[in-house]
């Protein structure tokens, strides 16, 4: 899915003229593309059903962010339901986390989990079905995934070309991204 539209770029590139559309289509598709696979994530908001290993712990930490709703959770094939308020037993969303609200307690000592449900501790044991990620583009990553896309309609003409030469001298080409991109890149880089 496209982190920008074609007339962001056309406006950042004061395109007016409707000849390129298809290029400039397939320059947002890939720069947003680009992007998504150097932080590591996916953008827009997503709906996400995974098997997570438990710890035992209070906090699961779903692997997509930002949560936005959690739909179900299960603990070794048993329906956690939603907490409706301290003490009440359940789940609740802080920030990224679900966090566990209750303890048991066994003959090991306690367990963190919520009354009557088993221990989150297992392999592949809690299977969470969340919503994940932003319902609209950032203005950072949109204007980023135009840049890009901006630098990849200018060097069209220069694909897999190194250098020129001509009687005034030599240039030589340097293709990357803006530092700008790169920082907006890594401040959205996966950091689980």
């Amino acid at each position: 899915m496209a982190l920008a539209s074609v007339a962001d770029l056309k406006s950042f590139l004061s395109i007016s003229h409707s000849g390129d559309d298809d290029l400039l289509t397939r320059l947002v598709a890939a720069a947003s593309s680009y992007f998504e696979q150097q932080t590591g994530r996916t953008i827009l908001a997503t709906d996400y059903v995974v098997e997570l290993d438990g710890d035992g712990r209070a906090n699961i930490v779903p692997p997509e962010y930002p949560v936005i709703s959690v739909t179900s959770l299960e603990i070794n094939g048993i329906t956690v339901p939603a907490s409706t308020g301290y003490g009440v037993e359940g789940w609740f969303l802080r920030g990224n986390l679900i966090t566990l609200r209750g303890v048991a307690v066994s003959s090991f000592g306690p367990i963190v989990a919520p009354m009557g449900y088993p221990s989150t501790q297992g392999v592949a044991n809690v299977k969470l079905s969340y919503r994940a990620g932003f319902e609209t583009v950032p203005e950072d990553i949109r204007q980023s995934v135009v840049e890009m896309a901006a630098l990849m309609y200018r060097e069209k003409e220069r694909v897999g070309q190194q250098s020129h030469n001509n009687s005034s001298g030599s240039t030589v080409f340097y293709y990357a991204p803006p530092a700008r991109v790169v920082a907006t890149i890594e401040a959205y880089r996966r950091s689980l």
